[in-house]
């Protein structure tokens, strides 16, 4: 998946939903589509974008290219917390 992201958390539902961490950092802005591979600087996942947020989004010009992501269902809205 290839997506643009921004920093601040956007929304609350941009969480670290598997590791308990809160809210990221950053948001995804837009999808920009399905692939099977991107170029290498894409590659990443959302602990390392977390890690520098800034260094990223200069680094790959916002994008981000999750490479050993499958998609397996979106989430229901009751499976989501809602912090403000």
């Amino acid at each position: 998946m290839v997506a643009k992201i921004e920093p601040g958390s956007g929304s609350p539902v941009n969480e670290d939903f598997t590791g308990g961490g809160g809210a990221w950092s950053w948001h995804v802005t837009e999808f920009v589509e399905f692939a099977d591979f991107t170029i290498e600087i894409l590659d990443g996942w959302p602990d390392l974008v977390e890690q520098d947020v800034d260094g990223w989004i200069a680094n790959t010009n916002g994008y981000i290219g999750f490479w050993s992501y499958t998609v397996t269902r979106e989430l229901a809205e009751d499976e989501v917390t809602f912090v403000l």
